[in-house]
């Protein structure tokens, strides 16, 4: 008569298949972490904020964070044109406090809804800079 000899070396099949199942679903959750996380710090999202201008008596135009979103004023890139028209100035908010036409009045780190800032013009236009890529967004302009 014939003996089976019985060979407990081996890993059963399932086990093997459940175990390569399982490296497959690590694999994919690792990769798919890391290729989530990258794609989600590429695009930079544009504020919606509205702004009013309003002339003073004195003859500056003040320009007031009516509602939307807080902006650091790093990105706030300001042009305007001096009142006898002779000279255009651009730069960006947060060093608008060093010009002597432009006086500013906010609180804390953002340009926030009720910040404002007083500028010695006429004309003046408002751009949002995006810090990684070189998309502008109009924010407004006066007149």
């Amino acid at each position: 008569m014939t003996e089976f000899i019985e060979d407990t070396r081996a890993i059963p099949p399932a086990v093997s298949l459940i175990a390569l199942v399982a490296l497959v679903i690590v694999l994919i959750a690792a990769f798919g972490g890391v290729l989530l996380s990258n794609s989600t710090n590429a695009v930079e999202t544009p504020p919606e904020m509205r702004v009013q201008f309003d002339n003073t008596p004195g003859g500056d135009l003040t320009v007031t964070h009516l509602e939307g979103d807080s902006v650091n004023p790093e990105k706030l890139e300001i042009t305007f044109v001096s009142i006898d028209s002779t000279q255009e100035t651009t730069m960006t908010l947060d060093n608008a406090g060093n010009y002597s036409a432009v006086s500013t009045d906010i609180q804390g780190d953002r340009f926030a809804p009720g910040d404002s800032f007083d500028v010695t013009t006429d004309d003046i236009q408002i751009i949002w800079i995006a810090q990684e890529s070189d998309e502008t967004v109009f924010v407004g302009s006066y007149p």
